[in-house]
């Protein structure tokens, strides 16, 4: 059984409709072939216990369970949520409470399997909205993985290899949303008893992002507010801290071109005690249509270190540990230096919601500092006004970007905008890119070391898409009984973005069974392929071209509907 070599994303959901949210996992998609152009079957990326009938093995459903207790979550809304925390007291927004435990694994259950053995210990609370986890003491070897599932094995965190574990043995994970959890390991039998983990933290969700927390004055990016947008709202993300705080960011290019990863947000949102390890970039979170209000949490990634922050400016410069991966479909957003005033948009997730964008009534006005509305043309901020939108808790570390180029130029320090009466017509405050640019004058509180390694002194740079690596998608259409049936559309769903955005499709046939398969640049088809032909035991040439067709439109809704009818007749 093969594993992947490289990070897998964690996970997503895909909404089929208005009503129907589907849960699968990102890993199932994104990574059945590796970094290196090797296949992998799609199950290799599943918790063990989810396909344990290919292997003809009767996982136990019984799992030994640690109840992590009760928090008052009406006290807890009340002292972090009751008033704008992170825009007007320079805090960042905490959403989850730790609770520290120190579950070893003498409390879970062992159960042998082929390739090795799975260890599952199940965590639960009655009244926590999400629960994520920081793991102590973590050992990987080989093949071995973890993941955290949901109770109804719908939401899926992982899987976590040791590339993901930091050099003292900690592993923090993404969120899973609901009030149970099932943490599980497979250790690979050639390491049999070398795995270990210890649960050091449970941080409890007490605010439901499934609801939408902003305020009714933000607009969707996928309104026509972003229309001319699209590229900066693709390197725009949410993130985490210590599972328990948010913020806002964005990705940025620099003059080398070679998509280092880095990450500008709010020194705020990082306080000193804080690991930036922890931290967990969520990508893509933002709804699939204009007032909807709601996304996935799971398109993500976790691991950072801090190349550069300043409390004056405001501002903290991370280098994500990796980079994000080709179907996260990032944008290493541009920035430009320059000191003239422009109109604006902002790009940010309000009160930790999904991605939302506002637009300046005016052009921006440039200020002596924070919370100043003193003019100097040479000063460190810019304050604007909205015409459209608001920030909010957690916008702080959003960039600003020029209405006309789409370039960067500030991020947000903090202010008193909101959608409250009367709140969307007061000011924000945001530090010039410009100003942070120079900095302290050293690589530690400066953005230019990093931004401009080439020493070219650039004052403005285009923002890039990241280049495509070798990389298939392979989409099994006996996925589906394992996954619900629905996992294929939702697959297929993805796929035709991919398609979209610059991708080939062929139609293949292989081991594991027949597939579909978006190919950009692949220069190899691997040797198990079959010929297109060679499909018509699953697919009449008419599906094909049909199916080509579908995939190449823009139409999701008959791509899903069109795979719903291939599945009654099959």
């Amino acid at each position: 059984m093969n594993y992947l070599e490289y990070q897998p994303y964690r996970t997503m959901n895909f909404t089929i409709n208005k009503f129907q949210t589907i849960f699968i996992g990102v890993w199932v998609i994104f990574n059945a072939i590796s970094s290196s152009g090797q296949d992998f079957g799609i199950e290799s990326q599943l918790p063990y216990s989810m396909y344990d009938l290919k292997y003809n093995v009767l996982i136990d459903k019984e799992i030994n369970n640690q109840y992590i207790g009760d928090l008052d979550v009406s006290s807890l809304l009340e002292k972090y949520d009751g008033f704008d925390y992170d825009v007007r007291y320079n805090q960042p927004l905490q959403f989850a409470e730790v609770i520290d435990k120190d579950y070893l694994m003498n409390e879970g259950k062992w159960e042998n399997v082929p390739d090795g053995r799975i260890w599952r210990l199940k965590l639960s609370s009655e009244e926590a909205l999400s629960i994520n986890l920081k793991l102590k003491n973590v050992v990987l070897p080989g093949e071995s993985r973890i993941w955290l599932v949901d109770k109804y094995s719908t939401s899926i965190s992982g899987p976590y290899n040791q590339n993901d574990v930091t050099e003292d043995g900690i592993l923090w994970t993404s969120i899973v949303e609901g009030n149970t959890v099932v943490l599980e390991l497979f250790e690979d039998s050639n390491f049999s008893g070398q795995s270990t983990l210890t649960v050091d933290e449970v941080n409890y969700g007490f605010i439901d992002f499934s609801t939408g927390s902003s305020g009714n004055c933000q607009k969707d990016v996928v309104c026509a507010e972003g229309d001319n947008f699209r590229d900066p709202i693709r390197a725009v993300a949410w993130f985490t801290i210590e599972g328990r705080f948010l913020g806002s960011g964005t990705l940025l290019n620099n003059t080398s071109g070679d998509e280092t990863p880095f990450f500008l947000t709010s020194d705020h949102c990082f306080k000193p005690e804080f690991d930036p390890a922890s931290t967990v970039i969520y990508w893509n979170y933002q709804s699939a249509t204009c007032g909807d209000r709601s996304g996935s949490l799971v398109d993500n990634q976790i691991g950072a270190q801090i190349r550069a922050r300043r409390a004056v400016g405001d501002f903290v410069l991370l280098e994500l540990k990796h980079k994000p991966f080709n179907f996260s479909n990032v944008y290493y957003a541009g920035w430009d230096r320059k000191n003239e005033p422009v109109r604006v948009v902002s790009i940010h997730h309000p009160k930790g919601d999904v991605k939302s964008i506002n637009t300046s009534s005016r052009k921006v006005i440039s200020t002596i500092g924070y919370n100043s509305d003193i003019f100097d043309k040479n000063g460190s901020y810019w304050m604007v006004n909205w015409r459209s939108g608001a920030n909010e808790p957690v916008s702080s570390g959003s960039g600003m970007f020029d209405s006309t180029s789409g370039l960067l130029i500030g991020s947000l320090d903090g202010g008193k905008s909101g959608c409250d009466d009367g709140d969307q017509e007061l000011n924000d405050w945001y530090a010039k890119f410009n100003f942070n640019w120079d900095g302290g004058g050293e690589p530690n509180n400066s953005l230019k070391y990093w931004l401009d390694p080439l020493n070219t002194n650039a004052e403005n740079l285009s923002g890039k898409n990241p280049e495509i690596a070798s990389q298939n998608l392979i989409i099994s259409r006996k996925a589906r009984f394992r996954l619900n049936e629905a996992a294929m559309y939702a697959q297929i769903v993805q796929a035709a973005d991919f398609v979209k955005s610059g991708g080939e499709l062929r139609l293949v046939e292989h081991s594991e069974g027949s597939s579909l398969m978006p190919i950009n640049q692949l220069q190899e088809t691997p040797n198990d392929f079959k010929d297109l032909e060679k499909l018509k035991e699953d697919f009449d040439n008419k599906t094909i071209k049909e199916l080509e067709d579908l995939f190449k439109s823009t139409d999701e809704v008959k791509l899903i509907e069109y795979l719903k009818e291939i599945k009654d007749e099959k």
